[in-house]
């Protein structure tokens, strides 16, 4: 330990004087104290020796400026359980973070240029309008440094949901090895809703899907195998337009890289509803689905222009839901008894459960899940317990 400093009163020509150490002095040299009385300057001394005493050989390295600051800096840490090393850390972290991260724009750019070859037109594109919007806001922000609140002020409006999972898909690519441009938690930060009932999804009842499918039964029954695919077995629109029949055996249906939305290649199973409908209506490509899928629809009530029909009925439901379908297969699915972790793979998700459990759990009811694996094909019914 080192040597007790004595902190001596001398009387000078200026007074009394205390000789103060470099190592306690604010300047970092050694000071001398004058005081015109001598009780003032051992009052003085008496101080520094208390607070040497105190704080040990600890405070012969912390000049009084630095050990006021240390306190104050305690204070406010304190309630909050950190300690000033760990502050310390986290800035140093902080400050590496930044070293090491890249400009936003820069950060986009090289994204963008690592999905080409990776994705589908389709999909690189919905990410490039993405990007495009966080480049307007971000610019030349150095990423590791950027608030999930400037993210969700960026992508705001009317596709916030759409926006929001690609933001997050380019996030995670930048915070992976060997970039580690930012950190992948700050993402959570972002809120999950944008504009009010943007990101809520819709559903069918299973009197819609039922009338939908009797519909097209009766008046385009070559998109009834597509319909029966994407109802009963969850598979993507874009997905349905590039099924070619190849792909189903009686365990299911094999929707390879080259069809899936994300080139990840999954394995829808066979049930027995969908069974039903693929005995009824074997599995064939159908030539110009987009205009027929129009008019089954508008047929059915709702508010789609279709080409196909030479007169088309009034409308009494409103707007298609978009992803409809699907939305309708994943909540049946779940409200079936279904685990969220077994549908990730059957869905293609890689978000992880989470994205399941906010979109679909509770839209169906259990009631509402045995009216739609009941719905059989030509008005059949299927009985779900004798199946089982």
């Amino acid at each position: 330990m080192s040597k007790m400093p004595t902190f001596a009163v001398q009387n000078t020509a200026y007074g009394w004087r205390v000789r103060v150490p470099k190592a306690l002095s604010d300047t970092g040299k050694p000071q001398c104290r004058f005081f015109p009385a001598r009780r003032a300057a051992e009052d003085f001394a008496k101080k520094l020796r208390s607070e040497f005493r105190a704080n040990g050989e600890r405070a012969s390295v912390l000049p009084p400026r630095v050990a006021d600051d240390a306190f104050r800096a305690w204070t406010l840490l304190e309630p909050l359980g950190i300690s000033l090393t760990e502050a310390a850390r986290r800035i140093v972290l902080e400050n590496d973070e930044l070293k090491r991260s890249v400009e936003a724009t820069s950060a986009l750019e090289a994204w963008e240029l690592s999905l080409k070859n990776r994705l589908r037109d389709s999909t690189r594109k919905s990410y490039e309008l993405t990007a495009k919007l966080l480049k307007t806001a971000l610019g030349k922000e150095i990423l590791a440094g950027v608030k999930p609140e400037v993210i969700a002020a960026a992508i705001q409006g009317p596709s916030y949901t759409f926006h929001r999972r690609n933001a997050s898909a380019f996030w995670r690519w930048c915070a992976k090895a060997p970039r580690k441009w930012c950190r992948a938690e700050v993402f959570a930060d972002v809120e999950t809703i944008g504009t009010k009932n943007e990101n809520d999804i819709g559903t069918l009842a299973p009197a819609l899907v039922k009338n939908l499918l009797r519909i097209a039964e009766k008046h385009f029954p070559e998109t009834v195998p597509v319909y029966a695919v994407g109802f009963f077995g969850g598979a993507r629109v874009e997905e349905l337009k590039r099924l070619t029949g190849d792909e189903f055996t009686t365990d299911g249906i094999e929707v390879g890289a080259s069809i899936a939305k994300k080139r990840r290649r999954r394995h829808i199973p066979m049930n027995d509803t969908l069974a039903a409908w693929l005995k009824a209506y074997p599995f064939a490509p159908c030539p110009n689905w987009a205009e027929k899928h129009k008019a089954v629809r508008r047929l059915a009530g709702w508010d789609v222009a279709a080409r196909l029909l030479e007169k088309q009925p009034k409308p009494t439901l409103g707007k298609w839901p978009r992803n409809v379908i699907r939305h309708t297969h994943a909540s049946a699915e779940i409200a079936n008894g279904a685990s969220l972790e077994d549908l990730l793979f059957r869905f293609g998700h890689t978000d992880g459960p989470d994205v399941l459990r906010a979109h679909y759990v509770g839209r169906y009811t259990k009631k509402d899940a045995v009216a739609f694996w009941s719905i059989g094909p030509k008005g059949k019914t299927i009985d779900l317990l004798k199946s089982a």
